[in-house]
C-alpha cells in the first residue's frame, strides 16, 4: 500500500516510478510464495529493500508523509467531514441498496448495532493510543461477526448471507443517522461492512451494464476508513 501510494503520486516520466513498480511485482511473487509455503515448505523472507521506510498519512503509520494520491484525498475529505452535521435531507441512501432484506438480518443487526454503540462509547473514554486500540478492537469484533473472518476477502460464509447482513447494517446505520441528523453516524456501515457493500454495488453494476465482474480488494478501502 505504501509503494502503491507513492506510485500514484509520481509523474509518468519519473525514473523512481518504474523502480517502485518492480518492487511491487517482486512483492506479489513473494506473496504467492508465502501462500504456498505451508505445502512447499519454502521459507519466505522480505528483503530490506522491499520494505517501506515511509508511509502515507492515511495508513496511520510512522514515519509518515502527507499523501496527495486519490486515497490521501479521500482520507482528508473524510476527516474534514466526519464531524460535520448536515441537514437530514443530505443523508441519503444509494438506490442500488434499496432491496428486500430478510427480517432476521435486520433484527439481529439492530440488536448488535445497539450493543456496538454502547461498546464504542466505552472505548472512546480511553486516552490517545489506548482509545484508538480499543475502538479498533470493537470494529474488528463486528467485522468478524459479519464475515466470520477478519475481512470480506477471507470470509468462508455464504456470500449471499454476507450481502444480506451488510445491507441490513447499511440501512440500520443510515436510518439511525437520519434520526440523529448526523452524517457521522453512518460510519459504522462502512467501517464494518464497507468491503461487502462495495462488492455488492459492483455486482449490481455489472448485472445492469454487462461489464465483467472483478474481485474487490478491500485492504486499501479499509485503510481509509
Amino acid at each position: 500500500m505504501a509503494f502503491m501510494d507513492r506510485y500514484l503520486i509520481l509523474q509518468a516520466d519519473d525514473d523512481e516510478k518504474e523502480a517502485i513498480k518492480n518492487k511491487m511485482l517482486h512483492l506479489i511473487d513473494l506473496y504467492y510464495d508465502a501462500l504456498d509455503a505451508a505445502k512447499s515448505g519454502k521459507k519466505v523472507q522480505i528483503p530490506n529493500h522491499l520494505k517501506a521506510t515511509r508511509y502515507p498519512h492515511h495508513m496511520g503509520r510512522k514515519p509518515e508523509y502527507h499523501s496527495t494520491s486519490i486515497l490521501g484525498k479521500i482520507f482528508d475529505e473524510f476527516q474534514n467531514s466526519k464531524n460535520e452535521k448536515l441537514p437530514i435531507q443530505e443523508i441519503w441512501k444509494l438506490p442500488q441498496f434499496n432491496v428486500n432484506i430478510p427480517d432476521s438480518c435486520l433484527t439481529i443487526w439492530d440488536k448488535r448495532y445497539l450493543t456496538y454503540r454502547q461498546e464504542m462509547a466505552n472505548a472512546m473514554t480511553n486516552n490517545d493510543q489506548s482509545k484508538k486500540d480499543a475502538c479498533s478492537r470493537v470494529i474488528t469484533k463486528y467485522k468478524q461477526m459479519l464475515y466470520g473472518a477478519l475481512d470480506f476477502k477471507d470470509s468462508t460464509r455464504n456470500i449471499e448471507d454476507v450481502y444480506n447482513e451488510a445491507l441490513a447494517i447499511y440501512h440500520i446505520t443510515y436510518d439511525f443517522a437520519k434520526s440523529q441528523k448526523y452524517i457521522g453516524k453512518c460510519g459504522f456501515a462502512w467501517k464494518v461492512a464497507g468491503s461487502a457493500l462495495c462488492a455488492y454495488h459492483r455486482k449490481i453494476h455489472c448485472m445492469n451494464t454487462g461489464e465483467r465482474e472483478i474481485t474487490f480488494l478491500s485492504s486499501s478501502f479499509d485503510g481509509v476508513f
